[in-house]
């Protein structure tokens, strides 16, 4: 374990940052349809660079959670990741629709033959 100070709660993630993530998640899905479907990243210039950060954000979680296997962590820290990463998923969707551009679906390989 660490002995850095963590006590400056200033540098903290929030339970209150975490909602504020799940309210843009739940505003911005209002403007699209439901996903009956996994689609792949890209559409857009704009929405292929989102879905890029988004990929930055997935492998930050990923550190985290083996940062967290031998450090003590913020707990909070692996759930503002993973909304992040939602959310940034869902802006996308938002710019291909806004942009007119479909989502690529993911289609199996027996569902190409």
């Amino acid at each position: 374990m660490s002995n850095k100070d963590t006590s400056n709660a200033q540098n903290r993630v929030t339970k209150n940052m975490i909602d504020h993530l799940e309210e843009n998640i739940d505003k911005f899905e209002e403007e699209l349809p439901v996903l009956s479907n996994f689609i792949l990243p890209g559409g857009s210039h704009a929405a292929s660079l989102i879905h890029f950060a988004r990929t930055v954000t997935r492998r930050s979680e990923t550190s985290v959670v083996s940062l967290s296997e031998k450090e003590q962590i913020n707990k909070a820290c692996l759930t503002y990741l993973n909304r992040l990463s939602d959310l940034l998923f869902v802006i996308a969707r938002v710019l291909n629709k806004r942009s007119g551009t479909h989502d690529i679906i993911w289609k199996s390989q027996k569902d190409t033959l």
